[in-house]
């Protein structure tokens, strides 16, 4: 049965904006509670979209988690600016929010007879709660009280875009010889249009990320050369990445037959249970091209749905001194289809076969991970087997991976386990921000996805 919440929704005033979070907040896609998961935000409609909203459209974003506690929890939200560089800006509430700096959230249903039962929590922004007045990097954050302290689920990132400026790409080759089967180069054009800028120099700055991966970027830089209204960034070298392989799958949408990768699927009483084939790192191995999700997930049960339910209304009348019960049955479209209620929560076991224990931590690095090395998907080593293992809690659906090596400054290595070949497909965002040192804030001027296929 669908069970969703009534009443009407609290709206917290600015008074209560001096109210602390009991631990320090992350300005990146982070999960600081285990029983949260599958958190998305995407543009509304387009789930494998960069959580980027145009400042003057009509466009929200979607926010989407499920909550996997055994008991109901009210969840608020609010949002923070940050500068081009992801640090908290150092501006009030009241300039770059309108309404209020608090809402909550009162969108949710409850799974429709799954073995692991959850929550599903949904928000569109901007709302009539919580709107934005400027652009710019923002990060929205959601807690729970616990008395008059924010307790926080999760955070994530999103970008609001003045759309003032033309930005186009071109790949090539690499200069460097020795880079040349490993790595993408691409040149950047930002045509300012119309606008008068009093100092490019320091107000134009350009940050490029690959495939969302906040660590794969290049960020904070100046212009080479420019002619008119046009700057180019296009340096020997500068905008160069390793293009890595192609994402590994994993396909959990079907629980009765399960699809090619899963070598094994069981269910008992208390939840489903799949083996994944075991894998081996790609280093070596030559380059296959397929169509992937560039790291990104879907949420999604491909077996049949359930279309439509009957509801039965009972109810009686009376003909003289006798009680007459009587029912009405109506056909109602099942809503646990669009919002993918049906969906199963599946123990997934992840095998990496290697030579010899690395040196360093090795993680499961994707999208689904918020393009951290969380600590839930981190591989234990077995000696005897000579491989690395994790059992993860995953919601049906299609999921796009690398296995990630933890160096010890912190870096984020995907080479080593997967290797680079120039001709993989990436999708690269390009940014780019006005910081003028007389403005309080950085704007977000012109944001573009391009294709290294394009």
């Amino acid at each position: 049965m669908m069970y969703k919440k009534t009443g009407t929704t609290t709206l917290i005033i600015f008074v209560l904006f001096g109210s602390i979070f009991s631990q320090v907040i992350d300005y990146q896609n982070c999960i600081y509670d285990k029983n949260v998961k599958s958190v998305k935000l995407h543009l509304k409609g387009l789930p494998l979209s960069q959580p980027i909203v145009d400042y003057k459209s009509n466009g929200q974003l979607l926010l989407s988690f499920d909550d996997l506690s055994e008991y109901e929890v009210e969840y608020f939200y609010t949002i923070y600016h940050c500068t081009a560089d992801w640090e908290k800006s150092d501006i009030d509430p009241l300039i770059y929010l309108k309404n209020y700096n608090e809402g909550e959230i009162d969108d949710y249903f409850f799974s429709g007879a799954t073995e692991i039962p959850y929550a599903h929590y949904r928000l569109t922004l901007p709302n009539e709660e919580v709107a934005w007045s400027i652009s710019g990097n923002y990060v929205i954050v959601v807690y729970y009280y616990d008395g008059s302290e924010k307790v926080p689920v999760l955070s994530r990132r999103f970008m609001v875009n003045e759309n003032t400026v033309g930005i186009s790409a071109d790949f090539r080759y690499p200069n460097d010889a020795s880079t040349y089967r490993t790595h993408q180069e691409m040149a950047i054009e930002v045509n300012t249009l119309n606008q008068r800028l009093r100092a490019p120099e320091t107000q134009l700055r350009l940050y490029v990320y690959q495939n969302g991966r906040w660590d794969e970027s290049v960020t904070d830089q100046r212009y080479d050369r420019y002619i008119g209204n046009v700057y180019r960034y296009d340096y020997p070298g500068k905008y160069s990445f390793m293009a890595y392989k192609e994402f590994r799958p994993y396909n959990n949408r079907y629980i009765n037959s399960p699809a090619g990768d899963i070598m094994s699927l069981e269910r008992d009483e208390e939840g489903y249970y799949a083996v994944r084939y075991p894998d081996e790192p790609r280093l070596y191995e030559p380059y296959l091209t397929y169509i992937d999700l560039n790291g990104q997930y879907i949420i999604q049960n491909k077996e049949e749905p359930i279309r439509q339910r009957e509801l039965i209304e009972y109810s009686t009348r009376r003909q003289a001194d006798t009680l007459i019960p009587d029912q009405t049955i109506t056909q109602e479209y099942y809503i646990q289809d669009s919002l993918c209620l049906r969906c199963e929560y599946v123990n997934s076991l992840f095998t990496l076969k290697v030579r010899e224990k690395l040196d360093g931590n090795v993680y499961l690095f994707g999208a689904f991970s918020g393009w951290r090395l969380d600590p839930q998907f981190q591989m234990d080593y077995d000696p005897y087997t000579k491989a690395y293992f994790a059992e993860v809690l995953l919601k049906q659906g299609y999921y796009d991976f690398y296995y990630a090596v933890e160096r010890d400054d912190g870096e984020i290595d995907t080479y080593t386990l997967e290797g680079s070949w120039h001709e993989t497909e990436n999708e690269y965002l390009i940014l780019v921000y006005n910081k003028h040192p007389f403005n309080q804030y950085h704007r977000l001027i012109g944001a573009k996805v391009v294709n290294s296929n394009q």
